[in-house]
């Protein structure tokens, strides 16, 4: 009413504004004139050249320019940026003049698209509908969405609202889902209880939240208490009130970025993280980058006008793009590209500074050819519209493409892959031609089912306002995660953990369903409670930084150390002080372009730029890799053994001998496999499902076989041996006469062995086993809370693994000690207390032996599975697994070979053509030695004829008593020896007793005793030996004669009384 409006129950209606509104009192009310038509105000006797002089504009004569007009004026040199008619014509455009202004614009082009469809006929040829104004047209696509429906029974079809004054469909806003949040409300009700304000537009409105800020204010008293400044929408009408609030300008206490160079015109902008840019004038500049060191640069854009070109250069590499479409730049090497597009044709060029090129054309067709001159084309794509369905389709060479109006499409491959989606279900689904399949929708649900038909599912994304959790059902379980982080996994038994993370702390806890609790946090530290309430927790490692070195040490409340520094090199210190250190390869990239990598312990690998390349280890022994022309790998070894991978899929393996086995494969899906034949006319097949099979040329076999039900996998020899074992671990094996191993699992869940050589084993379900050898030595396995694992033996031996089994420490019973380190890729180095070392490496699966005096031996297994051992001595020794034979070769070219018979034998031929036969328990045949076994004795007799002088004539094992004896034929002496638990010795020879202890001596003989790490032998007699510590020196005393031996890297150096003596290995 104070307003002079009317209240008619739900809203005000003023009285109508050009009905009552007297203009002349208006104009006379703001100090214009009125002319009984219009207002003339004072202001448009404006004087403009004056305005532009006090805004620091220049005065032309007719219009004002300032400094800063050439950023939205710049002719960059287009058609589109021409600044009159005559360069508007120079570059091809079309000049349209205005009243006081004209523009410059390019002529349509038809790009063979529905959109750009010339005419009606054109555009239903494409498949489009052609929608006709007064005096032009445009051909139009409807994408089967709401929004693109022209009528109303349309729009209702697809669930729209039809807006009939303007004549459009709308879908009406709703959230994708409510969050909970102010803005998500959905409805006023529901705004107001989550303290926000509804506001109401004509058909839909939307829940605001108020930040209090000054541009937050909605009215101009509010804006007035927040010391805003209210600008109305429309100042010509005073009945408007919409408006918005600003705050006003401090112009005395702001801050430009940066600082302006007046010499240089550049504003240089420096930040606090040590990033700096450099804007300049001239349209040059710059930008520092701290993380990376780098600074980019740029020039100013420089326009040709009378090549129509524009250049400009980044970083020191030129580019140009001239107004005829064709552009050139310069790459990294200096050469110069080149891309042009042909108006005609429709189709852009690229030549590359390689002489290399490509074409792709408007029409789909496209082509490449490469440095040689070697051309592949695409042709241009051959396009048809379904009448029925209104579906376009494009067929290329190699794909055909389909959608459809409705928003369907569909698609296939050469290879056979297709794949279709749904725009009604919102799901896209690809069959593969090996029969795997998979399927993705819009709400989050989907499956996967691989060749063997396999099908893995998930549901939809479903979000509970409530909770404000979302919930995914797998095929395997169901997964929940909520806005709070919370999140929780159950698995398709019931089996539920849930993770809840604290950002105050740091830290996320896993609960699980047993009682287990497991706590992580950022600053490493963390809590583990099994489901007994057994607390186990560790602290934040001591992180220090080294900034000289370049180097990050973490120290652990176990003890260990972990090192890495800037260029590679990482330590790590065990808790017992044992240290492992890892030092990157020295890098060198030669003329030819090849990467020359040197490692510290010698071994030199080259990467040449072909792919191919060379490894050398210390010992002189190497690998070479290369790929042929043809697409074969072919890999080379120093023992003269070769392997070749053929494109096709079969392979060739020569031996160091040059016997030669081939491998190709057979059948296909769940019968595919592979079949190597040797040239001593062995075969080994492998089958993809498990199976395999293996005949020797003397007909013995060994066949596997896996039941796909059960999991149990079952060998069976030819020699009457068959072995089982189960997926849960439990195993037998018969032997030919009968002797079994066994393994099972008591009702305890202990996994029980037996062994047919008397040696028993109990594994429990906590790790830890007891295991008991033919001889009696008991040797029991433990593990501590940590989860480190101890051996220790009855005989003096034990054995300590880290928690992680990166770590392994053994003690002999005479004390001495290897240590061995392992990698995360399976490699390790064990280093013994006497300089020896054990070098494995995971990924040529190669094994280097080095003993204290330098001796080497590489052990390697080759592409068929035999393992190749090669020493310093020039000596090969090759195993094969599967016939459990072997074969030995010396640095002479002396050979002894061994094979299996049929039934399980050995056959062992020696150098002067000896031939040994042996049955499969390797007791020799057809020889004068006689032995007998029984369940507690073994004895060996030899015949009088056979034998001479003291030579042994019997041997008897007592297995209960873990006693041996023996007689000589001549004199009949009797010898006695029994084996204690101590590993110590007690001989009887006629009566008479002698005890040897490896620690302390033989009694009545010499005595050992230790003395600053060297070993001391006194002797009954006027002698005595030492042993030094690293076991490298060995001294002699006896009777005023000394004698010293030391064990060098290529022989033996012997000092006696002075005198020197050589001895070569």
């Amino acid at each position: 009413s104070n307003e002079g409006g009317i209240w008619n129950g739900e809203y005000c209606e003023f009285p109508e504004y050009e009905e009552e509104w007297d203009e002349e009192q208006w104009c006379s009310d703001e100090g214009g004139t009125w002319d009984g038509t219009s207002c003339e105000f004072p202001y448009e006797e404006w004087d403009e050249e004056q305005w532009c002089s006090d805004e620091g504009g220049t005065w032309d004569g007719e219009m004002c320019s300032f400094p800063w007009d050439g950023d939205d004026n710049y002719d960059d040199g287009s058609i589109w940026s021409a600044p009159d008619e005559e360069t508007c014509l120079q570059r091809g455009g079309i000049w349209t003049q205005e009243e006081g202004w004209g523009y410059c614009s390019e002529e349509w082009q038809d790009d063979g698209s529905i959109w750009s469809a010339p005419d009606e006929a054109t555009c239903n040829e494409r498949g489009g509908q052609w929608l006709q104004e007064e005096d032009w047209g445009y051909c139009w696509e409807d994408s089967g969405e709401v929004w693109d429906a022209r009528d109303q029974a349309t729009c209702n079809e697809r669930g729209g609202t039809w807006e009939p004054d303007d004549g459009y469909c709308y879908e009406e806003w709703a959230p994708d889902y409510d969050d909970g949040s102010i803005w998500s409300a959905p409805d006023e009700a529901t705004c107001s209880e989550r303290g926000g304000q509804w506001l109401q537009e004509e058909d839909w409105g939307y829940c605001w939240e108020d930040s209090g800020e000054v541009w937050d204010a909605r009215d101009e008293a509010t804006c007035n208490e927040r010391d805003g400044i209210w600008e109305l929408a429309d100042p010509q009408d005073p009945q408007n009130s919409d408006g918005w609030c600003m705050s006003e300008w401090d112009e005395a206490n702001y801050e430009p970025a940066g600082e302006y160079n007046e010499l240089t015109g550049c504003w240089i902008e420096a930040y606090e993280d040590g990033s700096v840019y450099e804007s300049c004038d001239d349209g040059s500049g710059s930008w520092f980058d701290p993380l990376t060191g780098e600074t980019q640069t740029w020039s100013p854009a420089t326009y040709d006008a009378e090549s129509g070109c524009t250049t400009q250069t980044y970083n020191g590499f030129t580019e140009t793009w001239c107004e005829d479409g064709t552009s050139y730049w310069e790459d990294e090497e200096g050469g110069v590209n080149i891309s042009s597009y042909d108006e005609e044709r429709g189709c852009w060029t690229d030549t590359y500074a390689d002489g290399s090129s490509s074409v792709y054309c408007e029409d789909g067709f496209s082509s490449y050819t490469d440095a040689n001159g070697n051309t592949e084309t695409w042709a241009a794509p051959e396009i048809n519209v379904d009448p029925a369905t209104g579906c376009t389709i494009e067929v290329f060479d190699d794909w055909t493409n389909t959608w459809c109006p409705n928003g369907d499409s569909s698609w296939e491959d050469a290879d056979g892959t297709r794949g279709s989606y749904n725009a009604q279900t919102g799901c896209s689904e690809t069959f593969y031609p090996d029969g795997g399949q998979d399927t993705w929708c819009e709400d989050g649900s989907g499956s996967f089912t691989n060749p063997d038909g396999e099908t893995d599912s998930w549901g939809a994304t479903e979000y509970d306002s409530e909770t404000g959790c979302y919930t995914q059902v797998y095929s395997d379980g169901s997964s929940t995660w909520c806005d709070d982080g919370t999140s929780i996994w159950t698995d398709e038994f019931g089996n539920s953990s849930t993770y809840t993370y604290d950002e105050e702390l740091g830290c996320g806890t896993e609960v699980f369903d047993d009682g287990a609790i497991s706590t992580w946090c950022e600053d490493g530290s963390g809590t583990w409670i099994d489901p007994e309430g057994n607390v186990e927790t560790w602290t934040a490692p001591v992180i220090t930084i080294d900034e000289a070195t370049g180097c990050t040490t973490e120290e652990y409340d176990t003890g260990e150390i972990w090192t890495w520094c800037e260029d590679g090199t990482t330590t790590f210190t065990d808790i017992d002080g044992n240290t492992d250190s890892w030092t990157p390869p020295q890098e060198e990239i030669r003329e030819d372009g090849a990467i020359v990598l040197t490692y510290d312990d010698g071994t030199v690998e080259i990467i040449n730029p072909d792919g191919s390349l060379r490894l050398t280890w210390p010992d002189g022994t190497w690998f070479e890799e290369e790929f042929m022309e043809d697409g074969s790998l072919v890999q080379r070894y120093s023992d003269g053994s070769t392997y070749v991978e053929f494109a096709d899929g079969t392979s060739k393996y020569t031996d160091p001998y040059g016997q030669t086995s081939r491998t190709i494969s057979i059948g296909e899906g769940d019968s595919l496999g592979w079949v190597t034949q040797y040239d001593d006319g062995s075969t080994y097949t492998e089958y993809e499902n498990g199976r395999a099979s293996y005949t020797d040329p003397s007909g013995f076999s060994v066949e596997i076989i896996v039941d796909p039900e059960t999991g149990v996998r079952t060998e069976t020899s030819s020699d009457g041996t068959v072995i089982r074992e189960a997926p849960d671990g439990s195993f037998s094996v018969i032997y030919p006469d009968g002797t079994r191993d066994s393994g099972v699992y008591n009702p305890d869940g202990d996994l029980v062995m037996t062994y047919a050589d008397g040696s028993s084993s109990i594994v429990r379900e906590d790790g830890s086993e007891t295991f008991t050898d033919p001889y009696g030595i008991t040797t029991i396995v433990t593990y501590d809370e940590e989860g480190r694992r101890t051996e220790i033996s009855s005989d003096g031996w034990t054995s300590t693994t880290s928690p992680d089994g990166s770590s392994i420490r053994v003690t002999y019973p005479d004390g001495y000690v290897e240590n061995t380190v392992i990698s995360s890729d399976g490699s390790y180095v064990t280093t013994g207390s006497d300089g020896s070392s054990i070098r494995y490496d995971a990924e040529t699966q190669q094994t280097t032996f080095a003993d204290p005096s330098g001796s080497i031996e590489v052990l390697r297994v080759d592409q068929d599975g035999n393992e190749v051992l090669t020493n310093s001595n020039g000596e090969t020794i090759e195993f094969n697994p599967l016939a459990n034979t072997s074969s030995f070769i010396d640095a002479e070219g002396n050979m002894q070979i061994s094979e299996r018979t049929e039934n399980g034998g050995y056959l062992i031929t020696l150098e002067d053509g000896t031939v040994l036969e042996l049955d499969p328990t390797g007791k020799p045949l057809n020889s004068d030695t006689a032995i007998k076994e029984t369940d507690s004795t073994l004895s060996i007799d030899w015949e009088a004829n056979s034998i001479s002088g003291n030579a042994v004539g019997n041997v008897e094992w007592d297995k209960e008593t873990n006693t041996l004896s023996s007689w000589t034929l001549e004199d009949n002496t009797f010898r006695k020896l029994d084996i204690d638990d101590d590993g110590s010795l007690t001989v009887e020879v006629d009566g008479e007793t002698f005890k040897y202890d490896p620690a302390t001596g033989v009694t009545g003989v010499n005595d050992i005793f230790y003395e600053l790490g060297e070993t001391i032998i006194n002797t009954s007699g006027a002698g005595s030996a030492t042993i030094s510590e690293d076991g490298m020196t060995f001294t002699v005393d006896y009777d005023g004669v000394s004698a010293t031996a030391v064990t060098g890297a290529t022989g033996v150096t012997v000092e006696i009384d002075g005198e020197i003596y050589e001895f070569s290995y």
